[in-house]
């Protein structure tokens, strides 16, 4: 709503629209999700990114509504999530840095703690709704200025 971007702080608000009707049997849940991306270095010395959710937010849309006219939703972003992505990753003028992870066998791995800044952030709005056979996704990015 209002056109332009959307900043930290302020209220993100909208319709979803879909080309045809959702049938949903529950309500639509939409639920908005900043995620911090950051850079580990694999047993086998390459660079993999991953994503963590560092902030989140839900609505939800009762099932009756018409689809074609769009869900409505309206989230207040918090004024910060976190430290800046720094893209390259380098810090000017930090000291040490850490990145403390947790292995759990047969699991994924998981960051317990980093004084080290993310290296990029990127905000899904996910639309989920149960249906009749698989349930309704839909999945969009959101561009959110720091």
């Amino acid at each position: 709503e209002g056109g332009g971007q959307v900043r930290l702080g302020q209220i993100l608000a909208g319709r979803i629209v879909s080309e045809r009707p959702v049938a949903a049997k529950g309500d639509f849940r939409l639920e908005l999700t900043c995620y911090d991306v950051h850079e580990f270095r694999e047993e086998d010395a390459e660079t993999r990114l991953r994503s963590f959710p560092v902030w989140s937010a839900e609505a939800r849309v009762d099932a009756a509504q018409d689809t074609t006219k769009g869900l409505p939703f309206r989230f207040t972003l918090p004024a910060t999530v976190g430290p800046k992505p720094v893209p390259s990753g380098i810090v000017p003028g930090a000291g040490v840095q850490s990145l403390t992870t947790i292995h759990t066998p047969g699991m994924r791995r998981v960051v317990e703690a980093t004084n080290r800044p993310p290296v990029a952030r990127h905000w899904v709005l996910k639309v989920t709704a149960p249906v009749a056979g698989p349930d309704f996704l839909a999945e969009l990015s959101v561009d959110v200025q720091e």
